[in-house]
């Protein structure tokens, strides 16, 4: 700590100026992260400009989304396809698009896309996905944030996963799993394609045994209980800098005890020589002082 204090506190020479290596590290934070922020923001409304060029989706594709998609959400969201595309995914935030590639679809198998899909949306997550790349772009120099998106992208996914297969039974729960599989390994372009994030994993959680709602919530308290003992804990260490005695305020039986001159047999002989002359102290006391000054 010591180090890294005396390293932000020191200067680095720039012509016949000096500029501090904090002032010179805060610059390239913010540097860099507004272009990354900029880079995000521009990329989103390329996607959005691109999307909305695509067809619309044919009546059999318009009319199995009526189905999925909940009254309060209806005319929000809407069906296209592109042959620019290789796997389903959802776009927008106030109003969303599905995009799907060019396909001979099956009902069945677009019903559990489309419910896919439309989970994403209904949940907002495209918005959640904006945040978090603005925030891993200002927060660029932290890899615990890239580690934050990947861990949000997959809970995202198994989340939508849970909204298709509740209530399934375990034969449309396997035709689901193969779904998922038919788009594995195409190209994503978006974190909320059909078949991102771990497919095994996913897989797993959709075809095992689900845990029960107790279980849930009792990790959940465990989980909340650690991290409230873990914050408490933190305030008990408090990191000090390094810290010399000023000897010269020393005093002993009220005369000044500095500049102290120590001679070996100083000590055996239990006197301090100093500058208003000798003091003699127990042998308990030069203990003491013996440990101080080493």
């Amino acid at each position: 700590m010591n180090f890294v204090g005396n390293l932000l506190k020191s200067t680095l020479p720039l012509g016949t100026y000096k500029i501090s290596v904090t002032a010179l590290l805060v610059t390239l934070w913010f540097t860099v992260s507004a272009a990354k922020i900029a880079y995000t923001l521009a990329n989103y409304r390329r996607d959005w400009i691109k999307r909305r060029g695509m067809s619309p989706a044919g009546l059999e594709v318009e009319h199995c989304l009526a189905k999925v998609v909940e009254k309060r959400d209806a005319g929000k969201i809407c069906a296209v396809v592109s042959e620019s595309i290789d796997s389903p995914c959802v776009f927008g935030i106030r109003r969303g698009m599905i995009c799907l590639p060019t396909s001979d679809w099956k009902l069945k198998e677009l019903e559990v896309i489309l419910k896919h899909e439309y989970a994403h949306f209904r949940h907002h997550d495209m918005l959640l996905y904006l945040l978090t790349e603005l925030f891993c772009g200002f927060f660029w120099w932290n890899p615990c944030c890239y580690l934050l998106k990947r861990c949000q992208n997959e809970i995202l996914e198994f989340r939508a996963d849970e909204v298709v297969t509740a209530g399934m039974k375990p034969s449309d729960a396997r035709y689901y799993c193969m779904t998922l599989i038919k788009f594995a390994g195409v190209n994503r372009i978006s974190a909320s394609c059909f078949a991102s994030s771990k497919l095994e994993r996913r897989v797993v959680r959709i075809v095992g045994q689900p845990f029960p709602n107790r279980i849930k919530r009792i990790c959940t308290i465990l989980l909340f209980l650690f991290a409230m003992v873990m914050l408490a804990l933190s305030f008990c260490v408090v990191p000090q800098p390094y810290y010399t005695a000023d000897i010269g305020s020393l005093t002993l039986d009220g005369k000044c005890a500095a500049p102290l001159e120590f001679l070996q047999d100083g000590i055996g002989s239990y006197i301090i020589s100093t500058k208003d002359g000798d003091i003699p102290f127990s042998e308990k006391e030069a203990i003491k002082l013996q440990n101080l000054f080493d």
